[in-house]
């Protein structure tokens, strides 16, 4: 074994892929999870030492995406916008209803209940 991190929660750190198995959320060497229930950590791939943690109100609903340097974190509460670098806050969107979240370079997109919805990415 390489290295290991406590998580919160493999629902909501982890995204399911292909076939229902679920898989990390990573980017420029970096895999991102919830660490506890409010807060988002950082760790580095290749030695498993974090790089840096955010706690965030509310409760972890799902995994973090991430999208041109930019990880969107969906609490119970809202979706944090924050700098992969540094995790640093650039925005918060008062959303309590996320049960999936995406990212690309347009922006973000949350599944509610029964609607899709689309959000302009941080400029």
């Amino acid at each position: 074994m390489l290295w290991r991190q406590r998580t919160f929660d493999l629902a909501a750190g982890w995204p399911p892929r292909t076939g229902g198995l679920r898989g990390p959320v990573t980017a420029d060497g970096v895999l991102l999870h919830w660490m506890t229930a409010d807060t988002l950590q950082a760790v580095e791939l290749a030695t498993g030492k974090e790089r840096r943690r955010r706690q965030l109100r509310g409760i972890a609903q799902v995994p973090p995406a991430v999208s041109g340097g930019t990880v969107y974190a969906a609490t119970g509460e809202s979706c944090a916008a924050l700098t992969l670098a540094g995790g640093v806050p650039r925005r918060v969107w008062p959303d309590r209803a996320v049960l999936g979240l995406s990212a690309d370079a347009a922006g973000w997109y949350a599944r509610t209940a029964k609607t899709v919805r689309a959000y302009n990415r941080v400029v």
